[in-house]
């Protein structure tokens, strides 16, 4: 089993660890006061964590990234997705005060698409339609949202026809190509209605919240096509806009001034990080993947389906670390290791890239809030995919907590902290350079994983705990 190598990495640095204690009781300098002995306590051990599958059809769908299209895997189920967002606007407008708004030509939505993010067909042919909304998006928005009254079905402002293929670019361009663009020809009174507002009043502009009132943002829908799915990491709105240049031309040996026409553009607002936007997702789980679950297989899915909560084994542990000391031992370190694999599809559908392991009755707090994980409630880990392995390997301060916490609580408060879900997530991580010349990584935001459908099989009967603690018996 490659989680075995854990085992072994862990046992060795437990051996390291024991012979640099021992060695303590040789000092090169002189005599010690008492003469003491160091004892490591590794306990590693395979539980079996109890993982059971829970629903997550209705989470918090506000994501960095919004998901476009349909798609329909035998292996993964039907998967259909929209989103709704409020728009950044620029602080001001970059357009010389000479420009009138009759100059102002027209408007255009440009999607950038992440290849990395595309799942299905790329050469299937898909068909999106955006609509302005016509009123607030609410703040406690969620992944089951119907934007049905909050926009004019009768009224697009603009749709396209697209694939995701990218064959139209050279060999080259091709393998550099990081973002897809899908462009969206607007009515060109958006143009013109916000240089117009920019011009009268830019104090509008100078907040999202002041915004979202003259323009409360738009709605996305994949209006045709079945076969692909993919990710939009921003939706960019360009205005367009002419004028006149004089020029000198050399023609037959004489200078001439000509009137060259000019065409430019800027970018007003766009989708970002800092306002709302959600995905509107509808998930229905094929056959053969209920039938896998009904199984007893553990399958967490993306970005809607299903979750695993597991039982911790926080009361074996404590007893564990009671019967081989006392209450003065130190505790070193606890880690958990939980095998998981991809399951076999046609579509490319694999693993969540990485888990939050967060108490249940936390998860709405945490996602609500915008919290991180604090490695005491709440952890991460990465898919280790060479060793097909999660490995939460920093769960030191949760279980010191609980030293004291269990010998005073009831037996349901124990169930509650015991409890812990798995949920796939989107990490945002930030690295700073210490005074040493290490980098320290930190991680600054944790939303649930919309990025692209995975489908995760967990094997939570063959989870690897390792618990070591040391105590000093002094003679």
């Amino acid at each position: 089993m490659k989680i075995t190598k854990y085992l072994s990495i862990l046992a060795l640095s437990a051996g390291a660890y024991i012979i640099s204690a021992c060695s303590d009781d040789v000092s090169p300098i002189g005599p010690t006061i008492a003469d003491s002995q160091v004892t490591v306590y590794v306990d590693s051990t395979l539980y079996r964590l109890n993982g059971r599958v829970v629903p997550a059809y209705d989470i918090d769908a506000r994501s960095n990234f919004n998901i476009l299209g349909h798609i329909n895997v035998p292996e993964y189920g039907q998967l259909s997705a929209s989103y709704v967002a409020r728009l950044m606007t620029a602080g001001a407008m970059e357009i010389p005060d000479s420009i009138t708004v009759n100059q102002v030509d027209s408007m255009r939505v440009i999607f950038r698409v992440p290849r990395t993010t595309v799942v299905g067909d790329t050469l299937a042919p898909q068909q999106l339609t955006v609509y302005r909304l016509n009123k607030q998006l609410p703040d406690d928005i969620k992944s089951n949202f119907n934007p049905e009254g909050y926009y004019d079905p009768a009224r697009p402002a603009g749709h396209t026809n697209y694939t995701l293929s990218a064959l139209a670019y050279s060999d080259s361009a091709f393998n550099k190509l990081q973002v897809l663009p899908i462009s969206v020809s607007l009515p060109r009174e958006w143009a013109t209605d916000i240089f117009t507002a920019y011009r009268n009043d830019p104090s509008v502009f100078q907040w999202p919240a002041s915004f979202n009132k003259v323009f409360p943002g738009i709605y996305v829908q994949p209006s045709f096509g079945r076969g692909c799915i993919t990710a939009v990491q921003a939706a960019r709105f360009y205005t367009y806009w002419h004028h006149t240049v004089t020029r000198t031309e050399v023609v037959d040996g004489e200078s001439v001034k000509k009137q060259v026409l000019m065409k430019d553009s800027v970018c007003l607002m766009s989708t970002a990080p800092e306002v709302l936007a959600s995905n509107n997702i509808s998930f229905t789980p094929s056959q053969q993947l209920l039938q896998a679950i009904q199984n007893g297989d553990k399958i967490i899915t993306t970005p809607l389906g299903y979750h695993v909560a597991i039982q911790f084994p926080l009361q074996q542990l404590l007893d564990r670390y009671h019967e081989a000391s006392d209450e003065l031992a130190i505790i070193n370190s606890l880690s958990l290791a939980i095998p998981a694999k991809a399951i076999d599809n046609e579509y490319g559908i694999g693993t969540a890239p990485d888990l939050l392991l967060i108490r249940t009755s936390e998860i709405e707090d945490f996602f609500a809030n915008s919290k991180v994980p604090d490695n005491k409630t709440s952890f991460t880990s990465s898919f280790d995919s060479d060793e097909g392995v999660y490995l939460f390997n920093n769960m030191r301060h949760y279980i010191v907590d609980m030293i004291e916490k269990v010998n005073n609580a009831s037996q349901e408060e124990i169930n509650d902290l015991c409890d812990f879900t798995l949920i796939p997530v989107s990490l945002t991580t930030e690295t700073s350079t210490n005074a040493d010349g290490s980098k320290t990584t930190y991680v600054t935001g944790c939303t649930p994983y919309l990025n692209r459908p995975t489908m995760t099989a967990l094997d939570t009967e063959k989870a690897l705990i390792v618990f070591t603690f040391t105590h000093q018996y002094i003679d």
